[in-house]
């Protein structure tokens, strides 16, 4: 999911190494890389080498294959049991990625574009699924994670027991809007 510096190398002192990052055999009119320079790799290519030196026979095609793809997108806080609704922030570690997401479980491939200035708000139980693309890259995974939303449990402001005299007892919940 990052470039790559992809050092190009020939054991025959002298050759003039070509190459094509197309995926076509190289010819004597491609471009030109000395042994033990490198060639750049930021997006998916094939990238294939090919070594001449004056009246010998020219060397067989190197190829190599690049596929970059976009890091999964995260969530934080991640899924799991809350009593209070959640703000969830995704991100993804390919930076410049467009993350798409939905809050009903359904494929994110034509969700909600997310704005990372602005969290997802979790006020009820569902799935967030979240997958993230760029242009050149094979698309994330999909990232997925199930919230659910609980009341909170009441709470006493005395503790049970014995007492000798009356106690008034609050009852609270930590849950907003709960009654």
């Amino acid at each position: 999911n990052t470039e790559k510096t992809v050092v190009v190398t020939c054991a025959t002192p002298g050759a003039m190494i070509h190459y094509t990052t197309n995926g076509v055999d190289p010819t004597e009119s491609d471009p030109v890389i000395a042994s033990g320079d490198s060639v750049y790799v930021d997006h998916g290519m094939t990238l294939k080498a090919k070594a001449w030196k004056g009246s010998m026979t020219p060397s067989g095609v190197k190829s190599a294959t690049y596929t970059f793809v976009v890091s999964t997108p995260a969530f934080n806080p991640g899924g799991g049991t809350y009593n209070t609704e959640q703000n969830v922030i995704i991100t993804c570690a390919t930076s410049g990625a467009t993350i798409r997401y939905t809050i009903d479980g359904s494929d994110p491939n034509t969700g909600a574009v997310y704005d990372p200035n602005i969290p997802v708000v979790i006020d009820h139980s569902l799935t967030l699924k979240a997958k993230a693309w760029k242009g050149g890259m094979t698309p994330s995974s999909v990232k997925s994670a199930t919230y659910t939303l609980i009341v909170s449990t009441p709470a006493f402001s005395v503790a049970g027991g014995t007492y000798n005299t009356e106690k008034m007892v609050v009852i609270t919940c930590a849950t907003a809007g709960a009654v």
